[in-house]
């Protein structure tokens, strides 16, 4: 057979940004091994076409929608790679829409006691009060980097993920 193309259950390379909430509410109710498998497509994906802004910003929508499942899913995305991905982007990607979908995708991997152990990292830490200090005239990166920043504050749990 030939070649081709890897079958992804989430490709968010080829999905758009509006069927994309679609296609993560369809693997949420078909279950957790899908739903995993969704997020390594997400990470492989987001790795793969790493240069592409419209991939990352995509990958992060898709994180983003992942995290709001649940703490637990919080916490896997931030220690199964998630967090490295998030952090590549807000080094390298510096447009403000970009910057600011990847302060919002942090923020709300932080509610979790459970992520906020892997996020805490200095690197990460580095990486947010760079983008509060490069995006300064830009309140949607702003905000949302300081209030990530304020709940790394917070005590995070160690139980195991």
């Amino acid at each position: 057979g030939g070649g081709g193309r890897k079958e992804y259950v989430l490709p968010i390379d080829t999905l758009s940004c509006e069927d994309l909430e679609g296609a993560v509410e369809a693997l949420k109710q078909k279950g957790k091994v899908l739903l995993e498998r969704g997020f390594y497509d997400c990470l492989e994906l987001m790795s793969e076409n790493f240069p592409i802004r419209e991939t990352q910003s995509k990958g992060l929508i898709a994180l983003f929608l992942l995290s709001l499942h649940s703490d637990e899913w919080r916490a896997k995305i931030a220690d199964s790679g998630g967090q490295e991905a998030i952090l590549s982007i807000l080094v390298t990607h510096q447009d403000t829409q970009t910057q600011a979908q990847a302060c919002a995708t942090l923020y709300n991997l932080a509610i979790a006691p459970l992520a906020r152990r892997f996020l805490s990292e200095p690197p990460m830490v580095q990486g947010l009060v760079t983008a509060v200090i490069s995006h300064r005239t830009c309140p949607e990166v702003v905000v949302m980097a300081l209030k990530t920043l304020k709940l790394l504050t917070l005590p995070w749990s160690d139980k195991g993920v």
